[in-house]
């Protein structure tokens, strides 16, 4: 079954796609510096209109937008007042390029699905609660641990949304991510096993 899976971002939107019972394509969609939320829109867009077209997906996932209430915020003892857990500017741009790519799909007629973050996370990862930087980091590890070539970590993201939308619709003939490689991922520096002293060394340039 064939799927695109994208990992929205303003920036750089990180795309797997390909059939679920094998090896997927990565791609990034980049915006210039400072350029209208709306061309970052259009050049994603643009993109999908091409692929469905090129791919014919049964479905397009994209991860689900930030929960609204992120607005709410925490209230910080040191600062002595409530922040946000993020941006409000970032997260209405990054849900306008969800609603880009959930219209562009719909309109060519092709399924349209999200999946949360933490879903996602425990899915190929193993756990929900890991965050930020070190989530990204062991996404893209593991994918190339299981044979995939992700070129940058927001590919890696996803290829991490790849694994799971292939987990629900063709589970029978998906790639299989073990504990002992999320394990592995989760124990690594730069790719080399953290408890392998040797191979650190050598990494290191001392042996």
């Amino acid at each position: 079954m064939r799927l695109i899976c994208l990992d929205l971002s303003v920036a750089c939107t990180g795309v797997c796609y390909g059939d679920s019972a094998g090896a997927p394509t990565f791609a990034s969609i980049k915006s210039t510096p400072k350029e209208p939320i709306s061309q970052s829109m259009r050049r994603l867009a643009d993109w999908l209109d091409r692929e469905i077209d090129r791919e014919r997906p049964s479905f397009v996932y994209a991860e689900a937008s930030i929960n609204l209430g992120a607005f709410i915020g925490e209230y910080d003892a040191v600062a002595g007042k409530v922040k946000a857990k993020s941006s409000p500017i970032v997260t209405v741009a990054l849900a306008k390029m969800s609603a880009a790519a959930e219209l562009t799909t719909l309109r060519a007629g092709v399924a349209y699905r999200e999946a949360h973050v933490a879903t996602i996370r425990v899915a190929f990862l193993g756990s929900g609660k890991i965050k930020g930087p070190e989530a990204k980091r062991r996404a893209f590890e593991l994918c190339k641990l299981i044979g995939w070539s992700p070129h940058n970590r927001d590919e890696g993201d996803a290829g991490a949304l790849f694994y799971y939308a292939s987990t629900i619709v063709d589970p029978k003939h998906c790639a299989l991510v073990t504990p002992m490689q999320q394990a592995r991922v989760a124990a690594t520096i730069g790719g080399t096993i953290a408890t392998d002293d040797e191979a650190l060394l050598r990494k290191a340039g001392i042996r």
